[in-house]
């Protein structure tokens, strides 16, 4: 078997999951290739004629590393292929163009046509049951994992750099708390009650906002006039997006990391956070008690900033309580790693062809 692991085009070349599994030592020659999206296939279609050329050589194996190129399958690598999918999060993104929801029927079409399905979580799993009608004996949880070898508690003189440098850049006083959000600005986010509940935080804080734009500028804006609308200029800092090497600076130098998600694949943030030895507050939906267990407090209702308020003044407040989810969340975050995944992924691949050959 040689496994081809292709890749869809995206400003970051690759990402941890696909190094760990291009890395791994499991058994059997690996090569990889970067291939477009539905929506450039046209200015990219000889790309493709090549890899419809490699697929005929009947040794090769593909692992679609992800849904966006699920189309692939209508077409090539129908019976020796493995999907990774992080969630179905389209389905709850609100609005969204007939030629998106075009591509995602295509893509989950394609899908279907693979020999398995892998999925981050048990809730996407749930998912793919529910909306897809795909059957479960072609769909299997690995759960995705976290770089120890980057996202990891720093020494004392580290974190001591760390926390003196983002409090200057991000202009924290002596007596206020930093607390920090990772992720997107998508809906199921719920950044509009993370910014509620600022406003009735009765500790001193500023809350710094970390990730991309990627709901459009409209969406942004409603969240700037929030902001305004509440009086809380003066504790809100969006910063913008950054590269994903430099945010272990960021979460060794907060006091508190805050993830309200109402809907995730899996939930990676909250994990890298606990990784870095930060207590997280996050919500009971979705994948996410799958991923903190019980090292973070999870909101039951994710649209009560009052609760939520509640529960960052208890932990900036605690000493105990943050100490003891410190602890919880260091140990909960060494139950995943990126090894594990690209071991578990090589283990399917090599399971199914194997299949094939007895077949």
């Amino acid at each position: 078997m040689k496994l081809r692991i292709l890749i869809p085009e995206r400003n970051i070349l690759l990402t941890e999951w696909e190094k760990s599994l291009i890395d791994s030592k499991e058994g059997f020659e690996r090569k990889w290739n970067v291939l477009p999206q539905i929506s450039n296939i046209p200015a990219k279609i000889k790309k493709i004629f090549q890899e419809y050329k490699l697929s005929k050589n009947q040794e090769n194996f593909a692992f679609i590393a992800d849904s966006s190129l699920g189309y692939l399958l209508n077409f090539f690598y129908k019976k020796r292929s493995v999907v990774w999918c992080w969630d179905l999060c389209y389905l709850f993104l609100g609005s969204t163009s007939l030629k998106s929801k075009m591509a995602f029927k295509i893509n989950v079409r394609g899908m279907s046509k693979a020999k398995r399905i892998i999925v981050a979580s048990e809730n996407t799993k749930r998912d793919f049951l529910k909306y897809t009608g795909i059957p479960e004996n072609k769909i299997k949880v690995i759960y995705a994992g976290v770089s120890h070898k980057n996202f990891k508690r720093y020494s004392p003189k580290s974190y001591e750099n760390a926390r003196a440098f983002v409090r200057e850049k991000c202009n924290v006083n002596d007596n206020e708390k930093l607390l920090l959000y990772v992720g997107g600005e998508q809906p199921r986010k719920n950044i509009p009650t993370l910014l509620k509940a600022v406003k009735m935080i009765k500790t001193p804080i500023k809350l710094l906002i970390i990730g991309p734009r990627d709901y459009g500028e409209r969406n942004h804006e409603e969240l700037v006039n929030l902001v305004k609308h509440l009086d809380i200029e003066n504790k809100i800092i969006f910063a913008g997006n950054f590269p994903h090497d430099s945010l272990p600076d960021y979460f060794n130098a907060a006091d508190l990391f805050v993830f309200p998600s109402y809907y995730e694949g899996f939930g990676l943030p909250p994990l890298e956070a606990m990784s870095c030895g930060l207590p997280v507050i996050t919500t009971g939906c979705s994948s996410l008690p799958e991923v903190v267990g019980d090292a973070a407090i999870k909101i039951t209702d994710p649209f009560d900033d009052k609760i939520l308020a509640e529960k960052i003044d208890l932990v900036l407040t605690d000493k105990n309580l943050r100490e003891n989810m410190i602890k919880k969340g260091l140990e909960q975050s060494k139950k995943f790693s990126w090894k594990k995944y690209a071991k578990d992924v090589s283990e399917t691949c090599m399971e199914i062809w194997n299949e094939k050959k007895r077949c």
